[in-house]
């Protein structure tokens, strides 16, 4: 015998089970890729022109296109949730990726690179930077 169900519903057939749960995790990660896990703004990760925008330092568009608010960093700790502190610019808050994919929603220009890491310089990470 089979086990009795609690819900008295209509079970969807197996197959039509499979696809939705597929859909479903399909959407969800189409929903994250690409996404830091902290929120972009003054402090990393927002756009800018100067100093005056962000919360400590803007990175200059030349390198970081559209410019890129960062805080100055010695460790991962000095860094906002979802950002990583790497040997750039003296030390500073990137984002981390592994992939181009994974900068794409920063706009045209950024990629995926692999640089020191600033506690440990032998260390290297992936971050988000100008191509």
């Amino acid at each position: 015998m089979y086990p009795r169900r609690l819900s008295q519903q209509p079970r969807l057939p197996c197959i039509v089970e499979r696809m939705w749960r597929s859909l479903l995790c399909a959407l969800l990660a189409a929903a994250c890729a690409g996404c830091a896990d902290g929120d972009l703004g003054p402090d990393v990760g927002g756009r800018c022109r100067d100093n005056a925008e962000c919360s400590e330092r803007c990175l200059p568009a030349r390198d970081y296109p559209g410019g890129f608010c960062t805080l100055n960093c010695d460790s991962d700790s000095d860094c906002t949730r979802g950002s990583i502190c790497m040997a750039r610019e003296g030390g500073v808050c990137l984002l981390p990726c592994s992939a181009f994919a994974q900068c794409e929603f920063l706009g045209q220009g950024w990629d995926c690179a692999v640089i020191e890491s600033k506690n440990s310089p032998q260390r290297m990470r992936g971050v988000c930077v100008g191509d």
